[in-house]
């Protein structure tokens, strides 16, 4: 669930749309054989920003020994890291936000399980509770604040979304933010049957899971 950030005042001051947020792993949760939901709790996370849909955010991971010693913060981060010697760089990857609750200071996302063989994948394989993590993600209080959404569909009557595992997180996000009585249909190719997510979609629109394994 999306839920609005209370007791926050509207936009007003000039604030980088998106920028980094300092937190640590609350909660690992495996969902399926193939899904890890990772919550992460942190102070900063009151001001993460709570659009929703297909929130796209950067995961930063540790550096070695050095953790976060050489992330730069502020809206120009990413120019800053560049700039950096290959040796300073954290890795990062992008990922979908499924959950925020700033009212909590908790952001959930949900990483397709596949062992070692990418960064984000090997991390949140091997998260635990109190490791720490830098969201790059929206600033509630930025004007800017819905930077990272692609889902814009204007008025419709009916929807239809498809995608497979890596897009299943935004997917569910969307069909959650819909209202009661819209009508369509979510079509989501995951590994297994096992992989079946739950989402609390519109009693309009039908979801779908395709299982490869049994192609």
């Amino acid at each position: 669930m999306l839920t609005s950030l209370a007791g926050v005042a509207a936009p007003a001051s000039p604030r980088p749309a998106y920028r980094g947020f300092r937190a640590n792993v609350a909660r690992v949760r495996r969902l399926t054989p193939h899904f890890t939901r990772v919550t992460f709790a942190g102070e900063e996370l009151a001001e993460f920003g709570t659009a929703g849909l297909d929130q796209r955010v950067k995961v930063v991971l540790p550096l070695g020994d050095s953790g976060f010693a050489h992330f730069p913060d502020g809206e120009d981060w990413y120019s800053a890291w560049r700039e950096l010697p290959a040796g300073q760089r954290n890795p990062f990857r992008t990922y979908t936000i499924r959950a925020v609750r700033p009212e909590d200071r908790e952001v959930d996302v949900d990483f397709v399980a596949h062992g070692d063989t990418g960064p984000g994948s090997a991390w949140a394989t091997h998260a635990r509770p109190g490791d720490e993590i830098v969201l790059v993600g929206p600033d509630e209080l930025s004007a800017g604040r819905t930077v990272g959404i692609d889902w814009r569909p204007g008025a419709v009557d009916t929807v239809l979304l498809a995608g497979d595992e890596t897009a299943a997180p935004a997917i569910c996000a969307i069909l959650e933010s819909l209202p009661a009585d819209a009508e369509g249909a979510a079509i989501i190719e995951v590994p297994s049957a096992d992989d079946e997510l739950e989402v609390a979609a519109p009693v309009g629109v039908e979801v779908r899971w395709l299982a490869r394994a049994e192609a």
